[in-house]
């Protein structure tokens, strides 16, 4: 993966912008930034921008190693970022008939962005015939050939750029029509629930482990409401109490890969005791589960192994709602590039929503996490459910499935489950997390 910043001066006549260009594999037939061919063309792509005045900036090698290493690294915008360009390069040779020649050919594929809203999409193409055995040679020409098509492409684009008169209010609530992606071919739904600890208390003598009474209530409201949701029931699967242990959970996970289609849903709902993130095994924390060992890793799933677990669905769009305490361990480990204009960022989590993700290709997967609280807090309950379930279970039958996921976190539980938790316990204020990849702030039911 590869960051450029440039800091493009055009005419006044036109506008004066900084545009951050960076370079990202979208899928395996991706070149990757290492590859003479895509060092040929950011060369190419660097002396052309210079030649029209603008100034390219890099970030340091400590960064590049990083970012190599990450090939499922998010990108995400923020509202100021002004424009960027999310690059993506594509190599293949095709045999000429009946001679020791071939041609090779370089794709550059780049999608334009202002702020958070994608402009359009543009492309550039180079071809060079080659003698067998010279192929390295053949793929930098022509990828420099690539680069001079889509810069022009991309400063045609830019001359019909917006100009900008200041920052967007980055924690604006996105539009509904605009946000909200196209209803789902179908939806799945795991829900697994563990609300009698017996089991873990006899595993671990010596921890004080709890029943949780709203745990079963919350399971079957989340199952109720994803029916009114029109899911049927045979597309929903409960592991509750002795049926949720760490296999099965894992097993339900996988089992899900050969049920949800690239165009559905899967929703996956899991409410139990949460461990802290010191407690896990990779820093991340972990949810109890029926057979849970303290002291046995093997019977630990923690929260970056469900994450791992969710991306590896075959399914583009998830969404995660992890009612735990400590559960804002769910939203960590998503590493992400933020792009500003406070200029480019490396970090490891994505909350809330002051960027958004910008995605390329199909291959991105659209994922959305709730949790009920932040990675330090304890997750409350009200009567006979858990707080946060009971007000995503009301804000979901309130849009009916309408409107997009972060939406209904905006709108619903952001303010209204810090506020319901001091009710219960005065001095406490229990945070819920939104974290997200690609678009799943877009998702809806």
């Amino acid at each position: 993966m590869l960051v450029v910043a440039l800091a493009a001066m055009f005419t006044a006549s036109v506008f004066a912008q900084s545009v951050t260009v960076l370079y990202k594999r979208s899928s395996d037939q991706s070149m990757p930034r290492t590859d003479t061919a895509v060092q040929a063309a950011l060369t190419a792509f660097e002396r052309e921008l210079i030649d029209r005045g603008v100034e390219v900036l890099q970030p340091d090698a400590k960064t590049y190693a990083i970012l190599d290493k990450a090939p499922d690294t998010i990108v995400t915008f923020s509202a100021d970022a002004g424009l960027s360009l999310l690059v993506d390069a594509i190599k293949t040779s095709r045999p000429n008939p009946g001679t020791d020649n071939a041609f090779a050919e370089v794709r550059l594929r780049a999608r334009l962005f202002h702020g958070r809203n994608v402009l359009s999409s543009v492309a550039g193409s180079g071809q060079v015939g080659y003698r067998l055995g010279s192929e390295d040679k053949a793929y930098e020409i022509a990828a420099e050939r690539a680069v001079k098509k889509l810069v022009e492409a991309v400063m045609s684009k830019l001359e019909q750029a917006p100009r900008t008169s200041g920052p967007a209010k980055i924690d604006a609530v996105p539009d509904i029509k605009a946000a909200a992606m196209p209803k789902p071919a179908k939806t799945w739904g795991l829900l697994v629930g563990v609300s009698n600890f017996s089991n873990v208390r006899k595993l671990n003598p010596r921890a004080g482990v709890d029943d949780l009474r709203g745990v079963k209530g919350d399971v079957a409201l989340i199952k109720k409401t994803l029916k009114e949701l029109n899911v049927p029931e045979s597309q929903i699967k409960v592991l509750a109490d002795s049926e949720a242990t760490t296999a099965a959970l894992r097993n339900a996970l996988r089992d899900l890969g050969a049920k949800a289609g690239a165009d559905d849903l899967v929703v996956f709902y899991l409410a139990s005791h949460g461990m802290p993130k010191q407690e896990g095994i990779t820093g991340f924390g972990y949810p109890v589960t029926f057979d849970t060992r303290f002291s046995e890793k093997a019977s630990i799933i923690d929260f970056e192994e469900i994450q791992g677990l969710l991306k590896a669905l075959p399914s583009k769009r998830v969404v995660w709602v992890a009612d735990t305490c400590h559960s804002g361990g769910a939203t960590l480990g998503l590493p992400v590039v933020e792009i500003s204009s406070r200029g480019v960022r490396l970090g490891k989590a994505v909350s809330g929503l002051s960027t958004r993700a910008a995605t390329m290709g199909t291959d991105e997967k659209d994922l959305a996490v709730l949790s009920s609280a932040r990675e330090e807090q304890v997750a409350l309950e009200d009567g006979e459910n858990g707080l946060f379930t009971l007000m995503l279970a009301e804000g979901l039958l309130k849009t009916k499935g309408e409107e997009s996921i972060y939406r209904v976190y905006k709108s619903h539980l952001e303010a209204q489950v810090p506020e319901r938790s001091r009710q219960l316990d005065p001095g406490y204020s229990q945070q819920p997390t939104f974290a997200r990849s690609g678009r799943g702030d877009s998702i809806r039911f």
